[in-house]
């Protein structure tokens, strides 16, 4: 596997501090608990108020919870097994590594962007190891054997059939909200 060891190197540094985030949000209590926040757009809400989210809404806090919990029992070891899979030059293991970690890229690209407390250093850093590793696992691909790999029997018009319904489905969510808070100047109901 070409890149092998910057990729092994960057996948075992994801995996401590990616356990030490997850761990950490997960985990840790305290805080004054639910309270409500003037919000300068969207009138009263809820703060979430215990452990590493405190400061989050009612709605992202505990989902941030849950995520950590996830990335604790699932990703974490799918990135191990993922990378031990590749390491034997598998084409299954490269691609299942270079989505695993596409997972920790948007994932702590998003907390890098949404979250500030106390493992923000951290989700920096998760943040620039994911972005390397996933440019040196995407270019340890090889396209000949990409190409041996995929054949006539793919179902490809159904497979695209798929992303454009679910690219529909979420530009139809989401514009729901958005648009008829554009024409009317307000802030989307689900703001917080």
């Amino acid at each position: 596997m070409k890149f092998a060891k910057p990729i092994m190197v960057l996948v075992i540094v994801i995996s401590v501090l990616s356990a030490l985030a997850a761990s950490y949000g997960a985990f840790v209590g305290g805080g004054p608990g639910s309270y409500q926040f003037e919000s300068l757009r969207s009138g009263e809400i809820t703060i979430y108020g215990e452990g590493l989210y405190k400061y989050e809404s009612i709605a992202l806090g505990p989902q941030a919870r849950g995520q950590d919990v996830v990335t604790l029992f699932l990703w974490i070891p799918l990135l191990i097994i993922s990378l031990y899979i590749a390491l034997k030059n598998s084409l299954r293991g490269k691609l299942l590594l270079t989505g695993t970690i596409g997972y920790f890229l948007y994932t702590y690209t998003m907390y890098t962007f949404i979250q500030f407390n106390e493992m923000y250093l951290v989700y920096i850093a998760l943040m620039a190891s994911s972005l390397y590793a996933f440019i040196l696992s995407f270019m340890s691909l090889e396209i000949p054997q990409l190409r041996a790999a995929f054949t006539e029997k793919i179902p490809v018009k159904t497979l695209a059939a798929f992303q454009i319904l679910s690219a529909f489905g979420l530009a139809f969510r989401w514009f729901a909200d958005l648009v008829p808070s554009l024409l009317t100047g307000t802030a989307p109901s689900e703001l917080q």
